[in-house]
């Protein structure tokens, strides 16, 4: 090998200062900090230019979307930044020059639609998970066998949280810091605040699908007085010198990881109350560090403790911070990450085939569902069984259908020229009662399937629309 610096090529969906983005930065501007790695970075969708410009800070570039060919084969290591997306899927199915893939994994891996296939594991030279959660994949078994897997959770940059100082309220306030969307959000949030006793302000810091219905939510139970939505939030310590408790319910399946506003929480003395098995709960020693609730009510009362118990939350709160600063620091994973490279660096450059050959857009959908896929094969198929397959099309989840997360209405704007993808959108438009978004998908759908489907469907929705 040479005396230059291994060129480590880190492709991410989308380059976005949200936690997945700001693992990357963290990662990047520590690993700097230490030396012996050199780094660049491909953002498959548009970068945020906020983002762009903090990699820059951290010692870094981000290359145009065309150089990807070359950077591929020039880089020593690629680490792919992982949760389903249209684009990545794309990336993932190209004719690859030889490479070490080293992945990343932002998600758990084993809910749909964000799922650590195995095809996607077999192309990995080492998969780096961010929850432990991921570890328990039957098709990771292989790379346990053989060292190929470890827990790397993102670390905190301690220096986003210098000079913070705690504002004082007359309320207790409880914050919620990151995405509104109930593919993560556990959709019991705005009424298990409302059983909360005692004088609260939740401060809700974050954007997302979910804004609009938690709004309405919280308008039908008169408590706007309760509650304080900041929007996205950048500066952090702001953020966290307002509020006296962290308050993260995320549902039990969702797609969440490593949640790194856990970590900041607990880095600024707040502490954290998290439901037990939910994404980033494994960061929480129970009533060590913070509160681990078992349910919904339990996690009303966790909140209500602390509420009313002003010691308890000052030696949870300082206890978070010590475990936080000793182990959850962008230093920390950046070390794991070098010992990480050093194994990766060991073996061979690989080629491996394209994922099935997918290409089209609702094939490419498909081979990320894995288990999930039966009905979406069966409709690509066409013939008998395929209405079938269309109706549970039509039920699938809020998640699987996520217009922003990998889900089937996000991989519909990516290839908007695929009649499939078309169709199964009309069928979930149909179903959740949009029947003029709908009617134009079927319609888009009419031709080119070379089956009766998109007519049947089409003259359906037209005549429940009519009423």
């Amino acid at each position: 090998m040479s005396s230059a610096r291994p060129l480590v090529l880190h492709v991410t969906p989308q380059l976005s200062l949200g936690g997945a983005g700001r693992a990357l930065i963290n990662l990047v501007r520590a690993s700097n900090a230490i030396g012996g790695f050199e780094h660049r970075v491909i953002s498959l969708s548009t970068a945020q230019a906020a983002a762009v410009a903090e990699v820059a800070d951290a010692g870094a570039a981000v290359s145009p979307l065309n150089e990807w060919t070359t950077l591929v084969a020039r880089a020593e290591i690629l680490q792919v930044h992982f949760w389903n997306d249209p684009e990545l899927s794309r990336f993932m199915n190209a004719a690859l020059p030889a490479r070490r893939l080293l992945l990343w994994a932002h998600v758990r891996g084993w809910t749909a639609p964000h799922l650590l296939t195995p095809d996607i594991i077999a192309q990995s030279t080492f998969v780096a998970a961010s929850d432990p959660g991921t570890l328990a994949l039957p098709d990771l078994k292989r790379h346990h066998r053989e060292k190929r897997v470890d827990l790397v959770p993102p670390g905190v940059d301690p220096t986003r949280l210098s000079g913070m100082s705690r504002k004082r309220s007359r309320r207790i306030r409880i914050g919620y810091l990151g995405s509104l969307d109930f593919a993560k959000l556990d959709s019991g949030f705005v009424s298990w605040c409302a059983e909360v006793r005692g004088p609260v302000l939740f401060v809700i810091a974050g954007e997302g699908p979910a804004e609009a219905a938690l709004r309405r939510e919280i308008r039908a139970l008169g408590l706007e007085d309760r509650f304080r939505f900041l929007g996205f939030v950048r500066d952090i310590r702001e953020f966290f010198a307002q509020i006296d408790i962290l308050g993260h319910p995320l549902d039990a399946q969702s797609y969440a990881a490593g949640e790194s506003c856990i970590q900041e929480a607990m880095t600024a003395g707040v502490p954290p109350v998290v439901l037990r098995g939910a994404g980033g709960s494994f960061h929480v020693r129970n009533r060590e560090t913070g509160l681990v609730a078992r349910d919904g009510r339990a996690y009303v009362k966790a909140l209500e403790s602390l509420v009313a118990d002003p010691e308890l939350r000052l030696r949870l709160g300082k206890a978070a911070r010590a475990h936080a600063r000793a182990h959850m620091t962008a230093e920390t994973c950046a070390r794991r990450f070098h010992d990480v490279y050093a194994q990766v660096l060991t073996r061979p450059k690989e080629t491996h085939r394209s994922l099935g050959g997918e290409t089209r857009g609702a094939e490419s959908f498909a081979a990320s569902l894995g288990p999930w896929a039966r009905p979406f094969r069966q409709s690509l198929r066409g013939g008998r069984g395929s209405m079938a397959a269309d109706r549970t099309i039509a039920k699938s989840s809020d998640n699987l259908i996520n217009a922003r997360a990998g889900g089937l209405l996000h991989y519909r704007l990516v290839h908007p020229e695929d009649l499939h993808l078309r169709l199964w959108s009309g069928l979930v438009f149909e179903e959740r009662g949009r029947f003029a978004l709908a009617a134009s998908e079927f319609a888009a759908a009419l031709h080119g399937l070379g089956d009766n489907r998109a007519v049947a469907y089409l003259a359906r929705v037209t005549a429940r629309a009519r009423g």
